[in-house]
């Protein structure tokens, strides 16, 4: 198994490893512990069956196909060196079909409450006041996801000027259109992508604020990173927290809403 991931290291990002790690344990702990890849056989998938039923159908899903993903690797690859173990030990019937799970838009009167509240905070920022309910970092990120559409992880890796001004997420082209530039690196297609922008509403000048906040704080990686703060760069939990803090100021059914940093995202699908 470790030879596995070896070989998938240079083909695979680091979050489809942990994913891959993470659900093949619920298979592989359920093996006999004097079992290995050569010695495997189908009986012994049938045996722990009946077992991983007690995970939940979305881990059953990735465990099982996961594994089998391993095991046709290492019976058919070329480039496997190690014991090759017996084809088909894990059948396409033995994986239940993985569940879908429906996006949660923001319902449209909490979006009625949301608006409201991120104009006045975008009015007080514009005129160098402060906002109140979270600090200006998070009003200037929420504008962003809230006009783009875009993923956090997007709005995490979006880049600043480096100190010659050049090779910031901020773009201009020859007719005079801004766009938001996310590099190939951080997208999750793997390629550039570029975002339209507008004047208007108010994201470029958003992203020019937090340009002037972030050229005294530490550089973290040398990456230029656009939203970061004294600790480090802007973590999903700190966008959770900051939206928890708006949760008061939205009510739905007689209760607080809390917006998640997903749910921006979904208002442009």
């Amino acid at each position: 198994v470790k030879h596995y991931f070896r070989l998938r290291l240079p083909r695979w990002k680091a979050g489809t490893f942990k994913g891959a790690l993470y659900h093949l344990k619920s298979v592989l702990v359920l093996l006999p512990s004097d079992i290995h890849v050569e010695t495997l056989q189908r009986c012994h998938i049938e045996t722990l069956l009946p077992a991983m039923s007690q995970l939940s159908p979305f881990r059953l899903n990735r465990g099982l196909r996961e594994t089998k993903m391993m095991l046709e690797y290492m019976a058919t690859s070329p480039t496997w060196t190690g014991p090759r173990p017996p084809r088909f030990l894990i059948w396409e019937e033995d994986i239940p079909p993985r569940p879908e799970i429906l996006p949660r838009p923001i319902p449209p009167d909490v979006l009625d409450q949301f608006d409201p509240l991120l104009e006045q905070a975008k009015k007080a920022l514009a005129e160098g006041q402060e906002p109140g309910i979270v600090a200006p970092m998070f009003w200037d990120a929420l504008l962003i996801l809230r006009q783009t559409g875009m993923r956090f992880e997007d709005l995490a890796h979006l880049k600043a000027s480096n100190e010659h001004g050049r090779n910031g997420c901020l773009d201009q082209d020859a007719d005079g259109y801004w766009w938001i530039r996310i590099e190939h690196t951080n997208t999750k297609m793997g390629r550039e992508h570029r975002i339209p922008a507008r004047e208007a509403d108010g994201v470029i000048a958003a992203i020019r604020r937090q340009q002037e906040r972030v050229k005294l704080l530490l550089d973290y990686f040398d990456a230029h990173y656009l939203f970061r703060t004294e600790r480090g760069v802007l973590t999903r939990g700190q966008m959770q927290r900051a939206l928890d803090k708006l949760g008061p100021h939205l009510k739905y059914e007689e209760r607080f809403y809390l917006i998640t940093p997903h749910q921006l995202s979904l208002i442009h699908i």
